[in-house]
């Protein structure tokens, strides 16, 4: 399941639909995180510099994303599927930080 990049609004459809893919293929969130990982800093990496860890807390129930530029997320479990609207958000303002940079 890979696209093209389009447009922020068509990626975070498609990060829901890869998001829910995983929940059906995967039960252990830690293994389920560390597949959406290597998801995410695929597409997305070069947005952030890196790599986009995404790790799930097993005593918080909490998963937490780390951006190589820096920036980061927690997301209560129950809030999964709010990931995507997040991540649309951080690349953008990555984004907008590159630019000024340059």
């Amino acid at each position: 399941m890979e696209q093209a990049h389009n447009s922020l609004e068509e990626d975070e459809k498609y990060d829901l639909q890869l998001i829910k893919e995983g929940l059906q293929k995967e039960k252990n969130m830690m293994k389920f995180a560390q597949w959406l990982s290597e998801k995410f800093s695929y597409r997305y990496g070069p947005d952030f510099s890196g790599r986009v860890d995404v790790k799930f807390n097993i005593v918080d129930k909490v998963f937490k994303v780390n951006c190589s530029d820096g920036s980061s997320f927690v997301l209560d479990q129950d809030r999964l599927l709010e990931m995507p609207a997040y991540l649309r958000v951080m690349r953008l303002k990555a984004r907008r930080g590159k630019k000024i940079i340059k």
